[in-house]
């Protein structure tokens, strides 16, 4: 966590702390930890990955003082990413509905009215063949109830597993405020599954009633939720520190795009979030509300998969591998926070400047379940805490201010094209066109290296090639050299493999009005490869090479599948965007959540 923190914002100083260091490992361990960072480090941002185990009752204890430190520190952000447990999480009041099941009526609980939609008495799943199943039910009506308690004043319960005709397939009668059901598929098919909750209809009716259900599958080497359809909550363990000085967060696959947006991790934290009990206004207990509250998490998405320093399997030295997930989304989090509060932005608006700014992944504007408020956006989120100024388009203020300078485009010279013929030929196997070209080379001339360089890659040389073009770009700021810096990172020829220094190469060569440029950083927009996922930016990158003289059968194949999914508007966007740059290459911008 700490080196994804440190990647992001590295001049900030970081703390780290575990209760399994302390003799005091629940609820309260955790929060000492928090409590040590705050008042002892003088931490600004906290963000914890401590969620071993699912949290049946919200807030839990540890939330609850988490909320006290909170209300006692003022300048105090927490940040949690803790989840991974997919969609296999439902909470909600008592919604009894009449269920006939083995021709005896049961008041059941109704999955779908308890959470906003159309009344449904069970929940469902598809169930493979020879799978395993368990799923616990909380069945108490006070969350400071034990577990193992089950009492004659606890209702009685029942929850059945049935097939698809509602017949049982196993079942249990309990008084206890949590048990557990198992379940194995032994057909050599898979099965639709129903969970129904029952209460004993002799029974009186309990308005403080409210019922929580975590169902997995029955797995020894992972715990894997099982999708339910009414799920309430990727299961946060921070769910109840839901004010201005806090945030969930969820995690996205960086290297995918689905419309315009980055594909959600299969087992990120989804919301919507509906609490029964919250925290009273001294802090020290908890208040159970009329009805139950929608909190709406998460907050942003982030993107995960950062490349890590991970203890080797053998004990002995580390290894790089990615850190994926809700845990790894957190510190990402903290990270452009940590660079937010640096730029002295109010602690207490973090929180609602990444929400406002986030960039919009889902299908309409505004929360969704799975996305949040949108894809996190630190640039973006400085602007409008006004402490970045925005950043103007470069052909407006030619516009403004006259005279306006002059654009800077490469224009290939007569020597360049001379080089690049001797540069072909010697690729062929011409020993005297190579003799040339090593001159030029030697002479300092940047057309001469640049063409070098190119041979030195297709005749697999690709550690000299990446010296010649490094060289070149660095010192020159040479834009050929630039785009042939952006080729090798992109296919890691020489370098180690990083779309985001690819994506800067090439975004420099295609404002110096390489076309061949201007259609790989479209590439990689589209991909969201070293930056984020834009389609309409892509696409108006890549019409600007075609318009440019580029002729590459993968831009014309790319181009008709980014067209197909754009809006009309959007390729009309697009279209002016293209203008501009083919007017200006210099005005093309870099995408401000790059990276």
């Amino acid at each position: 966590m700490m080196q994804v923190i440190h990647d992001i914002a590295p001049g900030a100083k970081l703390g780290f702390c575990t209760p399994a260091a302390s003799s005091a490992i629940g609820a309260s361990g955790i929060v000492e930890c928090e409590k040590l960072l705050a008042e002892k480090f003088h931490a600004n941002i906290i963000t914890d990955d401590l969620n071993a185990k699912p949290q049946f009752w919200s807030p839990t204890p540890k939330t609850m003082l988490s909320g006290k430190l909170l209300n006692k520190l003022k300048n105090l952000l927490l940040i949690s990413g803790v989840g991974n447990f997919g969609g296999g999480y439902y909470e909600g009041a008592w919604e009894p509905t009449p269920f006939l099941l083995a021709g005896k009526s049961y008041p059941a609980q109704d999955f779908g009215k308890s959470v906003g939609q159309g009344s449904r008495p069970y929940d469902s799943f598809i169930m493979p063949s020879h799978t395993g199943v368990n799923i616990f039910l909380g069945i108490n009506s006070s969350p400071e109830a034990s577990s193992r308690s089950c009492p004659s004043s606890n209702p009685k319960m029942t929850m059945a597993l049935l097939n698809g005709h509602n017949e049982v397939l196993t079942s249990q009668t309990q008084r206890c405020a949590l048990f557990k059901l198992t379940y194995f598929n032994s057909n050599s098919s898979a099965i639709t599954a129903r969970i129904v909750v029952l209460k004993d209809g002799t029974e009186p009716s309990d308005q403080s009633l409210a019922v929580k259900m975590l169902a997995q599958w029955a797995e020894r080497s992972a715990t894997r939720s099982v999708p339910l359809r009414y799920n309430t909550l990727g299961g946060a363990s921070n769910s109840g520190l839901l004010g201005p000085r806090s945030i969930i967060v969820a995690a996205v696959d960086p290297n995918t795009y689905l419309r315009n947006r980055l594909a959600i991790e299969p087992f990120a934290t989804s919301g919507p979030l509906r609490l029964n009990y919250g925290i009273n206004s001294s802090g020290d207990g908890l208040i159970r509300f009329p009805s139950p509250q929608r909190i709406d998490i998460p907050g942003v998405v982030v993107p995960d998969r950062f490349m890590v320093a991970m203890p080797s399997s053998g004990g002995a030295g580390y290894v790089m591998r990615p850190f994926i997930g809700d845990s790894a989304a957190g510190p990402a989090a903290a990270g452009v926070a940590a660079l937010l509060l640096s730029a002295h932005a109010p602690v207490d608006q973090i929180s609602e400047l990444l929400k406002k700014s986030a960039y919009p992944q889902g299908r309409a504007p505004g929360w969704n379940s799975r996305y949040g408020y949108g894809l996190i956006d630190a640039d973006k989120a400085a602007v409008m805490a006004g402490v970045l100024p925005e950043e103007r388009n470069p052909s407006a203020a030619h516009r403004e201010n006259a005279p306006a300078s002059p654009i800077h485009r490469f224009r290939p010279s007569p020597a360049f094209l001379h080089e690049q013929t001797l540069a072909m030929a010697a690729i062929h196997g011409n020993t005297t066109s190579l003799t040339e070209i090593q001159k030029a080379a030697d002479a300092g001339d940047e057309g001469g290296r640049f063409w070098l360089a190119v041979y030195d890659q297709k005749t697999g040389h690709d550690a000299e090639a990446a010296d010649l073009c490094s060289s070149a770009a660095h010192k020159s700021e040479f834009p050929p050299a630039e785009n042939c810096l952006g080729t090798l990172f992109y296919r890691g020829l020489g370098v180690h493999k990083d779309y985001r220094a690819a994506y800067i190469w090439w975004l420099r060569a295609a404002r110096a009005g390489i076309p061949n440029a201007a259609f790989r950083v479209g590439l990689l927009q589209a991909k969201g490869f070293g930056t984020a996922t834009n389609l309409v930016d892509a696409y108006a990158l890549m019409l600007t090479a075609k318009t440019e003289g580029l002729r590459n059968p993968i831009l014309a194949t790319t181009m008709d599948k980014i067209r197909n999914r754009l809006s009309a508007d959007d390729q009309r966007i697009a279209g002016n965007m293209a203008r501009g740059y083919v007017s200006d290459p210099s005005s093309i911008r870099r995408q401000r959540n790059s990276g």
